[in-house]
Order: C-alpha cells, then structure tokens, then sequence
C-alpha cells in the first residue's frame, strides 16, 4: 500500500510535459476523438468522433469548428496537473 502511496504522490509532483499535449492535440487533428479514447475517455472521443463526421456531411463549418474544439480539447486536457 505505501508503494502506491508513494507513486500517487510522484506523479501528483511531476511536470507537466508539453510534448504529450502536442502529441495529443495532432493525434487528434489527424483522427478526431483518437487521443480522447488513448486516455481513457473513451465516450467522449467516440462523441467527438461520431459529432464531427456528423457536421461534415451535414454542413462544413460546424464540421471544423467541433474539430478544433476536439484539438483543444485534447491539448488542455493533457495539460492538467494528473
């Protein structure tokens, strides 16, 4: 149990790294809701998946704009202290 302890608080105190964002955030450019489902949410990145397929077909504006939204979100969420 104290080895567990001990892990919880290291990573609690590790840096935050910006290469995972960035690899997270161009996962995601390139296949939307991929990095979502890489971190183990995956009904959002099968929400974002089915929504910006959606939005393609159905007007491509929107299509962009929930793609970008899916980026970001990908980026920041990688960028909270774990």
């Amino acid at each position: 149990m104290e080895g567990k302890q001990g892990e919880v608080q290291r990573l609690a105190k590790a840096p935050l790294n910006l290469n995972d964002a960035l690899v997270s955030a161009f996962i995601s450019l390139m296949l939307p809701g991929a990095a979502q489902i890489c971190d183990g949410r995956r009904a959002a990145g099968f929400l974002f998946m089915l929504g910006v397929a959606m939005w393609y077909v159905l007007f491509m504006p929107v299509g962009w704009i929930v793609h970008i939204w899916n980026v970001v979100d990908a980026f920041t969420h990688r960028m909270r202290p774990r």
